[in-house]
């Protein structure tokens, strides 16, 4: 949209990441208050933030106002987005009791997140360049608002919240945990991973005369770590946690670094699709 609008892709990038770390800096301090609380206290309201952030952007960039309320706009959606990945395997933690199916269960959760990036991205793509730039923005902001109303109204398997101890006492940080700094570290540089590849597909795309086609690059991408989830979660591993964890992290390593050779459409699909494997099992080690 920012591109469309504005074409600048800089600027398309730089409201992108601004978003992001809105959302890394907030979500876990949102991660805490639903702690303590509970989901659906805290993300309703949080819910309403990301999408007047979201309307607020729409806005903004259609009536081509001062580039400084994109920035004001981003931090609030991305602020009030918190983490529903994260609320979903709480949920999912809650009602099964069982090691092995909790494993399938998260596994099937990853590719099920992954079946959204296979068709998320054709359909912003296709609706941001075929229709309007705003429309691949408001599709998902009615989808994520609906789905987030949905989400929060199944009382059933909301896990209780844990009020603070009565006697006041501090729990240690998990943030003094080297092995949660470790993963913190390197959830931020797959971020940056994340982020450069989606700005940077819909340029290279566009370089090579096919631009309504970046949807559709991203989408295999997706299908590559949907195909990897359901291979990775069909399979009880005897190895430990940490070992998949950096294996996987390797492997997707590798990966992205082949995609300085790519020097065509058809070589970047190859590439993404095969890197792909790595992305949905990775944070189910984590």
């Amino acid at each position: 949209m920012i591109q469309g609008l504005y074409h600048s892709y800089a600027l398309a990038g730089r409201i992108s990441a601004v978003l992001v770390v809105a959302q890394a800096l907030c979500s876990p301090q949102l991660a805490r208050l639903v702690d303590r609380r509970g989901q659906r206290r805290v993300m309703l309201p949080m819910l309403a933030v990301a999408s007047v952030g979201l309307v607020g952007l729409i806005v903004t960039a259609v009536t081509r106002a001062p580039e400084a309320l994109l920035y004001v706009f981003a931090i609030l959606a991305g602020g009030g987005a918190g983490s529903f990945g994260s609320m979903v395997r709480a949920r999912w933690s809650k009602v099964i009791d069982d090691p092995r199916r909790l494993h399938t269960a998260y596994s099937l959760e990853s590719a099920l997140d992954e079946v959204v990036f296979v068709v998320g991205p054709v359909v912003a793509t296709l609706l941001a360049t075929s229709v309007t730039p705003w429309s691949g923005l408001a599709v998902p902001l009615v989808g994520g608002l609906l789905g987030g109303l949905w989400f929060l109204s199944l009382r059933a398997t909301e896990p209780p919240p844990v009020p603070r101890p009565a006697d006041g006492a501090r729990r240690r940080s998990v943030l003094r945990n080297p092995a949660a700094v470790v993963v913190c570290v390197v959830f931020v540089a797959l971020g940056v991973v994340f982020g450069a590849t989606d700005v940077s597909t819909i340029a290279f795309a566009d370089e090579h005369g096919h631009k309504p086609w970046a949807g559709a690059i991203l989408a295999v991408f997706a299908a590559g770590s949907l195909c990897g989830g359901l291979l990775y979660g069909a399979r009880h591993w005897r190895s430990a946690l940490w070992k998949r964890f950096v294996v996987g992290m390797v492997v997707l390593a590798l990966g992205v670094s082949m995609f300085r050779l790519v020097d065509s459409i058809p070589a970047l699909v190859a590439v993404m699709f095969v890197t792909g494997f790595a992305i949905a099992p990775t944070p189910s080690c984590s």
